[in-house]
């Protein structure tokens, strides 16, 4: 049987831990964003900060939950991507639309694809497997690339290459997925310097 003095002691360091790392919580985003863009090139720090601050999670956000809120922001714009490309496909009256239709049918399947990544990297990076939710979220940020470049490089066929309705759309989204990538990494980075 247990004392009552160290059952008290052991509730007491628990509420002080759980009180230590979660109620007295700062705002991170900006010195994560920071840090981010310092560490690849390709991320815009100003998009960054005003994605994960989109969120108001965010302001008590440690960088765990950064990451995951990060990965819920590319989920849903993967998702408002994909049901625009459709949209797309359905307006036969959009300039070019015979010359764009294979590219947006393709860019569809790649942002399906991107959906299921990230879905997969949102479950890898809770189960705290930084490394697996970083190759999804590398494999979802590929589907921003591909899709704009099959709209440019048809073997520099002029007849063939269109210009992309939706670029915009993957720039951001190639943003959003590079914030993800770039906290993947610092979780995976701390994680290794605790070692």
């Amino acid at each position: 049987m247990n004392h009552p003095s160290s059952v008290s002691l052991t509730v007491f360091s628990l509420l002080l831990f759980i009180s230590h790392n979660g109620a007295a919580a700062e705002d991170i985003t900006v010195e994560t964003c920071r840090k981010s863009a310092e560490s690849s090139p390709n991320l815009n720090f100003t998009s960054c900060v005003n994605s994960l601050q989109s969120d108001p999670r965010s302001s008590t956000a440690n960088l765990q939950q950064l990451g995951i809120i990060s990965m819920e922001l590319s989920l849903t714009n993967a998702t408002y991507i994909n049901s625009y490309i459709k949209k797309l496909l359905n307006d036969k009256d959009l300039d070019d639309f015979t010359r764009i239709e294979k590219y947006l049918r393709d860019c569809s399947e790649l942002y399906g694809d991107a959906i299921s990544n990230i879905e997969e990297a949102v479950k890898a990076f809770d189960a705290y497997d930084s490394f697996s939710a970083n190759i999804k979220m590398s494999a979802a940020m590929d589907s921003s690339t591909t899709c704009e470049d099959g709209f440019k490089d048809n073997d520099n066929n002029q007849d063939y290459s269109a210009v992309s309705p939706l670029v915009r759309e993957n720039y951001d989204f190639f943003q959003l997925t590079a914030v993800s990538l770039a906290i993947t990494n610092l979780v995976r980075h701390s994680i290794l310097l605790s070692m």
